[in-house]
């Protein structure tokens, strides 16, 4: 299971922590970056040593500034807040009763209990469907199921609806038996399957790479390694510094 999968399906406290506790492996993985702490190793953090479970909750709050900040920071189209809705909540978030929060946002205190309402409803409705969703999903049958997109692609469309069976056949068709690609394929669908399979199959999260390793991998991938890094960015399975020196896969 790759880290967008334990992002999407880890139970709501896991998201809640930030972190993902991976007991065959006793291993701690960050939600947000993809970080990988190893159970009975120390680490260091702002100075001082911790224990694996210490140091991951540390590095989240540290580096990321607590998971509050980033589930609120998601795309929209994830968290489906609108901004006044993302307003309030920071503001419940912060503790501030329904006068100050009123005050703040330049309306009447009845006009912030019918928000606080649609946002408990909201959560109702969010925990219903959850429900609803995981019976499909137990019952959903390989050919029917869809291959998860990457979460930071910028333009959602019908070239993420692709099943399972559909991904393996694009991929027996565009791959050889040595991982080599025999050629990149020109239609959307195929090409971000493509370079999903690429990610998957020879880079790892949690990782810099500088651009020479990223280049020294792809050239054993395709001629046209250029080309492909290019894409890769471009879809979002990988981000760089400014700079370009490194490279990673985004969780």
């Amino acid at each position: 299971m790759d880290l967008n999968e334990w992002f999407w399906k880890v139970p709501a406290e896991d998201l809640k922590a930030g972190s993902f506790w991976i007991p065959e492996e006793k291993k701690w993985i960050c939600l947000v970056c993809g970080r990988v702490y190893e159970e009975g190793k120390v680490y260091e953090v702002e100075g001082d040593l911790y224990l694996a479970e210490k140091a991951i909750d540390l590095h989240i709050r540290c580096d990321h500034g607590g998971t509050w900040n980033f589930l609120l920071e998601l795309d929209q189209r994830f968290s489906v807040l609108s901004e006044t809705q993302t307003v309030l909540l920071t503001f419940l978030h912060d503790g501030k009763s329904n006068r100050d929060i009123a005050q703040e946002m330049k309306v009447s205190e009845s006009t912030v209990r019918n928000h606080r309402f649609r946002l408990r409803e909201k959560a109702k409705q969010a925990r219903i469907f959850l429900a609803l969703w995981e019976l499909v999903e137990v019952l959903e049958k390989r050919e029917d199921k869809l291959v998860e997109y990457p979460k930071t692609a910028t333009m959602i469309d019908d070239r993420y609806s692709v099943t399972e069976e559909e991904a393996q056949k694009m991929i027996e068709k565009y791959v050889d038996r040595n991982g080599k690609i025999i050629v990149f394929p020109n239609k959307q669908k195929s090409k971000w399957i493509i370079l999903r399979h690429i990610i998957k199959e020879h880079l790892k999260k949690g990782i810099k790479y500088e651009e020479s390793e990223i280049n020294r991998i792809l050239m054993n991938v395709i001629d046209d390694y250029v080309m492909v890094r290019r894409y890769l960015i471009e879809y979002g399975f990988l981000q760089r510094t400014p700079d370009g020196r490194a490279y990673w896969i985004p969780f």
